[in-house]
């Protein structure tokens, strides 16, 4: 009977060392993806600055490029433009 019980209480012994070594794994895991997670959120959110930084930039030189052929191609007043005497507007005739 004594190697019995000793057998069982091997047995025992046995399976609680392998449940701590699951419960042991899964905290580990638990852990690399909590760390994973962070990370990946990290990443994206540099990503996001990065283009949200690279979208007003490009934003601000379509601008300034706009406002320039505005400039180019505005319409000059002439130096012969004629007053309109009924409305005061300039004819450009």
């Amino acid at each position: 009977m004594t190697s019995q019980s000793q057998g069982i209480q091997q047995l025992l012994q046995a399976e609680k060392r392998a449940k701590d070594k699951l419960e042991e794994a899964k905290k580990r895991k638990g852990k690399r993806l909590k760390q994973a997670k962070e990370e990946a959120t990290a990443e994206i959110d540099h990503y996001r600055l990065q283009r949200e930084k690279d979208f007003r930039h490009k934003q601000n030189n379509v601008s300034k490029n706009s406002e320039e052929r505005q400039d180019k191609h505005a319409f000059p007043v002439p130096s012969t433009c004629l007053a309109c005497s009924c409305c005061n507007s300039w004819d450009l005739f």
